[in-house]
């Protein structure tokens, strides 16, 4: 990997993020600084087999790697009422913005959290199908039924996006109503050199745990560069996906896959076709086309110039062109609200609330949506857009802005059922208010720019944002239409505190309709049958919810596994059992085994490695290292290793002679001496802010005492007046590290200059052979203080 074109700052920064199994942190272009956007056609490169590869991998396979784990209890909100407009929490909604109408809700569940997940921030992310809700999330992909809640199955990203090795971040799903397949996306950061790149996922079947059909692909220019953001789009003829490929130029790149062989039997790679567009131009971004009457149509966003131009990929999926229909004026060319103010964060500080756009657009009824981060009054917002694709120019149709005059709302998205009814779900929360998931939408006859009032999905429920945790709230957000019934939405939101655990997340999905549940076909809508058995007037059902979650006791399982005269799911909701295997059976009515006798079931337990043993009991037994002492075996962690210290100190001058050496003490004992240029790279840090090329292969590298590397300078690498790094550049099981120091020859006295009091410490020991004490005085490197080091010496007088 070469860092010779690469700002310092920037890669140290992605290394040390992936090396976590994150992508990097991005900065936001300035945008009071526009650039004039000129919009064209674009014509696309096919793609050859050297940067393409395909498996198919099955969930048998994935669950290979890793056996399903477990998750403890989830205990549902306390209410007595139905959950309440957030009007009622934090203050009135703002006079005229909430004119429209809000959908009501039915099911809702917590699905995976950071427990399971052990990464941070998740980038929520989840599709709903005919009989599943699919979550995929950095770390984790769970399989839940969509009729009940209950977990199915869940893997590793790693396990899932099997077709290549190493971590996998930024993922994305999608359910496809046209051919009822699932299609799922990945980043992948890589381990010894491999191609950065992204995975495209398509499933075999409608069960997403039977088979997919997976491709690993990557720019074939610049297969060592981070490729970060992907962001998923399907349409009748192509699956689309878009990413940063970030080089020094930061191009965007958008590749279109032919559709129909990934959906044959047995599957195949078509024609993949790439757009590359310059940092200065547009955005590429996939449109999902949802439904019948569809339309392969890619967004060109220019966030400088607050353009939004409409292309459609046209011509036989073989050779594509991305004709580009017209451009219009765009309402994003302002300055973001800051991070989101929450509880527990110093004032001043907040919560990142991700880039410009969370979720994909979406292409329904002859209309493109979109919806994209605002600012109101220097609070965070979001607004919507809907565009007529088909006129010249395309026509804004109708627009609006959700806000709230405490709240800060962020990482919305959006879904447009079958009769214009629309659902937005975002996350919220203000100095006084966890951060909790919310949603709000509006009916197909709202008045135009509207939206209904918004309301409460979950609330949080404990400080998210303390101490060292990361502060971002991740880059996606997704809410989708029901594929069975083409009326109802789902979304799934982020909520701080899961368990009620400090500087913790969780994930919860929720049903929403504007036409409302009536789930026991009584004729009464479901909200009105429970609110009923609470005390309402008469005229409507009576129907118990011992659950809590918005859906009548008639209408679910009546099993009562323990016989103790109670539904098994609502002494589960209640917390007077325990599922923490979230099968829906409490576990007194399992045979549950407890290897470590701390009362709380295996199964209960994390199992990161999925050896189905909990990690505390693999610890303990010495089955797994823990050489960090946290109770995490090892292989389950991307970097268990750190490092502690080096001799000399960072940004200490190096005062050996040309044969310096640098000790690096780390955390655990090392694996292995590192191969240069691979795992570990020595640099010079050039004018700018630069690091120079690779220089490792001029070292020798072994290993002291286990934990300890040893650098040694094999010939006249380092000058003097220099300034070198050594930095981690994917060394496995290593988490990022970089030490700088500046070199100085002859400074025997370790001043930081060479002067007469060196030339007379040099002159001590003339002549005489090196101690260890002497070596520093051993100026021009022949092993020996001779007349001849003085003279090296006195070159760099004064210094």
């Amino acid at each position: 990997m070469s860092f010779s074109k690469v700002r310092s700052a920037a890669v140290l920064a992605a290394l040390l993020c992936c090396a976590a199994g994150l992508p990097p942190p991005r900065q936001l272009t300035d945008p009071g600084k526009p650039v004039a956007v000129e919009l064209a056609p674009l014509s696309g490169i096919q793609l050859t087999a050297d940067s393409l590869r395909t498996a198919l991998v099955s969930w048998d396979q994935m669950l290979a790697f890793e056996v399903s784990g477990a998750r403890a209890p989830e205990r549902l909100p306390e209410e007595e009422e139905d959950l309440p407009d957030v009007a009622a929490i934090v203050g009135p909604p703002i006079a005229g913005d909430v004119s429209g109408t809000a959908p009501h809700y039915g099911l809702r569940f917590p699905t995976l959290d950071l427990q399971t997940s052990r990464v941070n921030p998740p980038d929520t992310m989840g599709a709903v199908g005919r009989d599943h809700f699919m979550e995929v999330i950095n770390g984790r992909v769970g399989v839940f039924d969509k009729r009940t809640g209950a977990r199915l199955s869940h893997v590793s990203t790693t396990s899932f996006f099997g077709v290549v090795s190493g971590t996998k971040f930024d993922p994305c799903v999608l359910f496809d109503a046209l051919s009822g397949r699932w299609i799922a996306s990945a980043a992948r950061a890589p381990q010894h050199g491999d191609p950065w790149g992204i995975v495209l996922a398509v499933s075999r079947s409608g069960d997403p745990l039977g088979g997919w059909f997976q491709v690993f692909f990557h720019h074939p220019d610049f297969p060592q560069v981070l490729h970060d953001f992907p962001m998923l789009g399907v349409g009748p003829q192509s699956i689309c996906v878009n990413a940063c490929v970030c080089d020094l130029g930061g191009a965007r790149s958008l590749w279109a896959f032919e559709k129909a062989p990934l959906l044959a039997d047995p599957p195949r790679l078509g024609s993949v076709t790439r757009w590359d567009v310059e940092e200065d131009q547009v955005t590429l971004v996939p449109v999902h086309s949802n439904g019948p009457l569809g339309a392969d149509l890619v967004l060109g966003i220019g966030a400088l110039g607050g353009s939004l131009g409409i292309y459609f990929l046209e011509g036989p999926m073989t050779a594509p062109t991305l004709r580009l229909q017209g451009a219009l004026s765009a309402p994003w060319a302002k300055n973001f609200a800051g991070p989101a103010p929450a509880p527990g964060i110093p004032e001043g500080d907040g919560v990142s609330t991700g880039l410009l756009v969370s979720s994909a657009p979406v292409y329904r009824n002859r209309t493109v949506w979109l919806v994209f981060r605002s600012n109101v009054d220097n609070r965070g917002a979001f607004h919507w857009m809907r565009v007529n694709p088909f006129t010249t120019p395309p026509q804004l149709v109708d627009s609006g802005t959700v806000s709230h005059p405490s709240l800060h709302l962020y990482l919305a998205s959006l879904a447009v059922n079958r009769i214009n009814d629309v659902a937005f779900g975002f996350a919220g929360s203000n100095e006084d208010t966890l951060i909790g998931a919310y949603f709000t939408g509006r009916r197909h006859d709202d008045p135009t720019g509207v939206t209904g009032p918004i309301r409460l999905l979950k609330a949080g429920e404990a400080v998210f944002g303390t101490g060292e945790i990361r502060r971002r709230w991740g880059d996606y957000t997704a809410t989708m239409v029901d594929p069975e019934d083409d009326l109802s939405f789902w979304t799934i939101q982020q909520y701080a505190g899961a368990r009620g655990q400090p500087n913790t997340w969780g994930t919860w999905v929720g049903r929403l309709s504007h036409q409302g549940f009536d789930c026991n076909a009584n004729g009464r809508e479901d909200g009105c049958d429970i609110a009923c058995h609470k005390g309402c007037p008469a005229g409507c059902g009576g129907s118990e919810d011992c659950e809590n979650n918005g859906v009548p006791d008639e209408c679910e399982p009546a099993e009562d596994c323990d016989a103790n005269g109670v539904r098994d799911l609502c002494e589960i909701a209640l917390g007077t059992t325990l599922d923490c295997d979230a099968d829906l059976i409490p576990d007194v009515c399992e045979q549950a085994s407890d290897c470590n006798g701390n009362g709380i079931p295996d199964a209960c337990e994390t199992d990161c490695n999925g050896n189905q043993r909990p990690d505390d009991c693999d610890v303990s037994s010495g089955r797994s290292l823990d050489c960090n002492a946290n109770r995490i075996p090892d292989e389950c962690e991307v970097a268990p290793n750190r490092l502690l210290t080096s001799q000399p100190d960072a940004g200490i001058s190096l005062w050996r002679s040309k044969r310096n050496v640098i000790r690096l003490r780390f955390l655990c004992d090392l694996p292995g001496p590192p191969v240069g240029g691979r795992d570990i790279l020595i640099t010079e840090m050039v004018e700018g802010g630069y690091f120079g090329p690779d220089l490792s292969a001029n070292f020798q590298f072994s290993i002291e005492e286990g934990n300890i590397l040893r650098i040694q300078d094999g010939g006249a690498t380092l000058e003097h007046g220099r300034w070198y790094a050594v930095a981690n550049a994917g060394w496995p099981g290593l988490q990022f590290f970089n030490v700088a120091m500046p070199v100085v020859m002859g400074d025997v006295n370790a001043d930081g200059s060479v002067t007469a009091a060196d030339l007379s410490l040099i002159s001590m020991a003339v002549p005489t052979h090196p101690t260890a004490d002497d070596e520093r005085r051993d100026i021009n490197g022949d092993r020996a203080v001779l007349f001849s080091d003085l003279s090296a010496a006195r070159a760099h007088l004064p210094s």
